[in-house]
């Protein structure tokens, strides 16, 4: 009999990449950080292009040359429900600031970072 926390499961959403340079950065930093806590694999695609959300830089590249674009974030792991949750939420946060001044850090930035950091960690 296999044990419950033995279980591997797939957690699959598609996430808008915003337009704005500025922001894909932030993006990327931010998916890079909170995936890195999860167990779970955590992959960015979009067609045949797939990249391991957990490398900053690789996510980045991504992020930067799909702008605009669609992804599909796939979590495969433990706690991929979770990471899904977690990671699709961050997405459409900041892409909810598109409209902000890229120059203004005071405020939701940082809320969203410390409600993101809590999510990952519960």
């Amino acid at each position: 009999m296999a044990k419950k926390d033995s279980v591997i499961s797939e957690s699959q959403c598609t996430v808008a990449v915003p337009d704005q340079p500025w922001l894909g950065e932030r993006i990327a930093d931010r998916i890079a950080h909170v995936a890195q806590r999860f167990q779970s694999e955590i992959l960015l695609s979009a067609g045949l292009l797939q990249v391991n959300a957990k490398s900053p830089l690789l996510a980045l590249l991504v992020l930067g040359v799909l702008k605009g674009q669609s992804l599909v974030l796939t979590t495969r792991g433990k706690d991929s429900a979770q990471a899904v949750r977690t990671l699709s939420h961050i997405f459409e946060s900041k892409s909810a600031e598109a409209n902000e001044d890229p120059t203004d850090d005071a405020g939701s930035s940082e809320s969203d970072s410390s409600s993101e950091e809590q999510s990952a960690l519960a």
